[in-house]
């Protein structure tokens, strides 16, 4: 079991930052300002594309076409700080140089094989 386990980490060859949701100090209107510190650095992960199309008509801006939609796929080892609305920022291949500074928001986190192991977070790129 400790084989596998030392080959998955092996595909981590990528590594991130995350940073957590935080509640700041109350905006002029009594709402509090939202803030992402970094949690944690140098987090070791796999980060991957995922591109599918949608067919026209489905949830895009331009219904008269089909649209190649891309979003992200992020797998690291189970931890239990992590949750959705997060964000990930700083993806570095391991020579560190950076593949996308983000951030992005973590939209679904599922605990990929089911027992602790190791966490898939589905991405979204935060617009501008």
């Amino acid at each position: 079991m400790r084989t596998r386990s030392r080959k998955w980490r092996a595909q981590l060859v990528h590594t991130c930052t995350i940073q957590k949701r935080t509640a700041g100090t109350a905006d002029s209107h009594g709402q509090p300002a939202i803030t992402y510190p970094n949690l944690a650095t140098g987090v070791a992960c796999l980060f991957m594309p995922r591109a599918h199309r949608l067919e026209p008509g489905q949830e895009v801006a331009d219904r008269t076409k089909e649209v190649l939609v891309t979003d992200w796929t992020l797998w690291m080892a189970y931890r239990a700080d992590v949750t959705e609305g997060d964000r990930v920022a700083t993806i570095a291949d391991a020579a560190g140089t950076t593949l996308e500074a983000g951030p992005f928001n973590i939209r679904l986190i599922k605990d990929a094989a089911g027992r602790q192991h190791h966490l898939e977070l589905h991405l979204e790129r935060v617009g501008s």
